[in-house]
């Protein structure tokens, strides 16, 4: 099943996407914390091969996809609209939650600038998992109350 909106659940194990068309950012927050840590960046064309080992080796309740709800005519939105159906298709034991991803790679890269100066390789590489990190950092933060240790009401 495939949510627009997030639905009432308890905290889970969470496995967070930022799909793209050529890299795709993998986040998780193993053991249900509370915290998003970033995971890996893949070729979007091994993802699936990808997913199928992370679900294998861990016990993951979730996928969170995030989406540019803000631009639902750009390419990208429709990009992963038509590749979340696609993973659907193959894992079919998952629910997938989509959330707002929008600006989130520029966010990321927007840190790294003012923290460092000039951009290396290595974050070029691997700044896809940071923004699905940040993802699923802010859908967390939205949907649970921590100092009580439950979902939001």
């Amino acid at each position: 099943m495939i949510y627009h909106h997030t639905p009432y659940f308890e905290l889970q194990n969470f496995l967070c996407l930022d799909c793209g068309q050529k890299k795709t950012g993998i986040a998780h927050n193993f053991n249900q914390n509370t915290i998003a840590f970033p995971f890996e960046t893949v070729n979007t064309d091994v993802l699936l091969s990808t997913m199928f080992s992370l679900l294998r080796k861990h016990n993951f309740n979730k996928l969170i996809v995030g989406l540019p709800f803000a631009y639902p005519e750009s390419e990208s939105y429709v990009f992963v609209i038509q590749f979340t159906e696609f993973l659907q298709a193959n894992l079919q034991n998952f629910d997938f939650i989509f959330w707002d991803e929008t600006n989130s790679s520029n966010e990321i890269r927007t840190a790294y600038k003012h923290g460092r100066k000039g951009f290396s390789k290595k974050f070029y590489k691997n700044y896809d998992k940071q923004a699905a990190s940040l993802i699923l950092n802010d859908f967390l933060a939205c949907n649970f109350d921590f100092t009580r240790g439950s979902p939001v009401s």
